[in-house]
């Protein structure tokens, strides 16, 4: 990926898959907390503050749960009769 090796170039170092993943993450939290924060609050409306920790706790619940699944070595799957 073009970014991956951008980023590996600046610091000498590859940056892990998961480190890039919660940068970006992190990045549209930010921005849509500002965005959407700043305009709720301009507007005056109640509870906006549990407004936007609903929003964040859905997007990571969104990225958790579309994000690549791990095997499990334990679980109904893996018991042996």
């Amino acid at each position: 990926m073009e970014i991956e090796s951008k980023i590996e170039e600046s610091s000498g170092k590859p940056l892990h898959g998961l480190w890039l993943k919660a940068a970006i993450v992190g990045g549209l939290w930010a921005s849509i907390e500002i965005i959407l924060g700043s305009f709720l609050h301009n507007l005056r409306i109640p509870f906006a503050g549990s407004t936007l920790t609903f929003i964040g706790i859905a997007l990571l619940v969104l990225f958790t749960e579309c994000g690549p699944k791990k095997a499990s070595s334990s679980g109904p799957e893996s018991s042996v009769p």
